[in-house]
């Protein structure tokens, strides 16, 4: 049994890190901009994957080394932050102006969780290359 839990909590930590706030945080920000410019939910959704697989790019190109199941759950969190976000503010009868303070409140958590993160990438890694 413990040796089961041991084995989850190994790939919990190799599919979660500092930088899944960002990813998530992601999703959340192109569903945001979705409801403020009124546009269509379901490319956006694939516009939100598109970035998500670029993003992995980039990090590769910076040679960031990753886990699989990390790279992974970094493409997945922004499409469930975009869906989850989607959900919430879809069943209100939020205002524009509502949404537009939101997207301005997600806009400077997602600039300090990257901010954050990157600090954390530098401190936890002297050899890091970017």
């Amino acid at each position: 049994m413990l040796a089961g839990r041991r084995a989850l909590t190994w790939r919990f930590r190799q599919s979660i890190d500092y930088w899944s706030v960002p990813h998530f945080l992601l999703g959340t920000l192109i569903a945001l901009i979705g409801g403020v410019f009124s546009l269509p939910a379901w490319p956006l959704l694939f516009v939100t994957l598109i970035v998500a697989v670029l993003w992995e790019i980039f990090e590769m190109r910076l040679r960031i080394r990753e886990a699989r199941l990390n790279v992974a759950s970094d493409i997945v969190l922004p499409l469930l932050a975009y869906v989850a976000t989607l959900w919430l503010t879809g069943g209100t009868d939020m205002t524009h102006e509502r949404m537009i303070a939101l997207l301005i409140v997600a806009v400077i958590f997602y600039v300090l969780a990257n901010y954050a993160a990157w600090a954390a990438r530098m401190s936890l890694d002297p050899d890091f290359q970017g």
